[in-house]
C-alpha cells in the first residue's frame, strides 16, 4: 500500500498542498516532532511521552479521523494534550513538506475523494486489483481499494479473518467479513486444503476458532492424514521449558535412536532462543538456528 500510494501522491502532491519532492519521515522523525510539539505546548515529555503520542496519532489516521475530528472526541486531559499536538504536528508536517508513513495512505484518499479527474486517472491505471492478507486492512486502507475498484470493480482480495491479528495496529476484520456486503455480485472461493498439517492438528484448530463470534465458517482438512496425537504441556518459566524440550530430544536420540537432524524446535520469537540454546549446549546437543542469529555468535557477545 505504501509503495503504491508513495508512487500517486508524487503525482498529485500539489493539489493537496504539498510539493512533490515531500520526504517522507521515519519513526525517529516522527517522534522527534511530536517531541518538538510537546515543548511547544510546555508538556513534560516525561510525563506523556513522545512515542505513546505518536502511537495515538497513528491510530487516529488509520480510521481517517482528522486533528479536527479528533478534537471533537476529547474525553480527558491526556485526549486533549493529544488532540492539541496532532494539530501542531500535521501543521509542522506540512511546513516541512513532509508526510509520515499515516498520511502517505490518508492523502491518497483525500486525493481520490476531492479530486474526481484524480480518481478517474488511477481507476484507469489500475484496472485489475489484487490484494492479499486483506485480513489486516485499516479503515484507510479499505478506501484507498473501494475508491480505486469502483469503476471496473476488477478486485480481488485473499484473506482469512481467522488469521486477523493486527487489530492493534488499526487492523479491521470487518474488511473482510462484510467483503460480499461491500461488493455484491463477487465470488467467493473458499480454500479449505491445508497443505502443512495433518487432520488432527487441523481438528484442533477447527475446534478452537469455532468459538469466535465474528467469522465466515470453513473446515480445513488436509491430505497428509490423521497424524499423532497433539500433547500440551504446561510449563511455569522459560527455563523449565527449555529442560523439558531439550530431555525430549535426549531421549529421542538415545532411547529411540533417531537422528539429530529428525528433530526441531519451533519458536515465536527470536528473544526465545537463548534458554534454548543455554540448554542444548549445556547437555552438547549439536543445533543449527535457522531465520535468525545465534545469540553466542552475536559481535557484542
Amino acid at each position: 500500500f505504501h509503495a503504491a500510494c508513495g508512487r500517486m501522491l508524487r503525482r498529485d502532491a500539489e493539489r493537496l498542498g504539498y510539493r512533490s519532492t515531500f520526504t517522507i519521515y521515519d519513526q525517529a522523525d516522527q517522534v522527534r516532532v511530536v517531541r518538538a510539539c510537546l515543548e511547544d505546548l510546555g508538556v513534560d515529555p516525561k510525563r506523556f511521552t513522545p512515542r505513546g503520542i505518536h502511537n495515538q496519532i497513528s491510530n487516529a489516521k488509520n480510521p481517517l479521523i482528522r486533528p479536527d475530528a479528533y478534537m471533537s472526541r476529547v474525553a480527558s486531559f491526556y485526549d486533549k494534550t493529544v488532540a492539541e499536538v496532532y494539530e501542531r504536528y500535521q501543521r509542522r508536517l506540512i511546513d516541512s513538506n513532509a508526510v509520515d508513513f499515516d498520511d502517505m495512505l490518508m492523502l491518497t484518499v483525500e486525493a481520490l475523494e476531492r479530486f474526481p479527474e484524480v480518481r478517474e486517472h488511477w481507476q484507469h491505471t489500475f484496472r485489475y486489483i489484487l490484494v492479499d492478507e486483506y485480513q489486516d486492512t485499516n479503515g484507510v486502507q479499505y478506501g484507498i481499494v473501494s475508491q480505486l475498484a469502483a469503476a471496473h470493480r476488477n478486485l480481488c482480495v485473499v484473506g482469512d479473518p481467522d488469521q486477523s491479528i493486527y487489530r492493534w495496529r488499526g487492523a479491521s476484520i470487518r474488511n473482510i467479513l462484510r467483503f460480499r456486503e461491500d461488493f455484491p455480485g463477487a465470488r467467493v472461493v473458499a480454500l479449505e486444503e491445508n497443505y502443512r498439517s495433518n487432520n488432527v492438528i487441523l481438528r484442533l484448530a477447527n475446534s478452537l476458532i469455532r468459538h469466535n463470534k465474528h467469522r465466515r465458517e470453513k473446515t480445513l482438512w488436509s491430505g497428509k492424514g490423521e497424524g499423532g496425537k497433539v500433547r500440551v504441556v504446561a510449563m511455569p518459566d522459560a527455563e523449565t521449558e527449555a529442560d523439558w524440550v531439550v530431555g525430549e530430544i535426549l531421549e529421542k536420540q538415545r532411547l529411540r535412536n533417531r537422528a539429530w537432524d529428525d528433530m526441531a524446535i519451533l519458536f515465536r520469537m527470536n528473544t526465545q532462543s537463548r534458554v534454548m540454546e543455554e540448554k542444548l549446549r549445556e547437555h552438547q546437543v549439536p543445533y543449527k538456528l535457522i531465520g535468525g542469529q545465534s545469540f553466542y555468535e552475536r559481535r557484542e557477545v
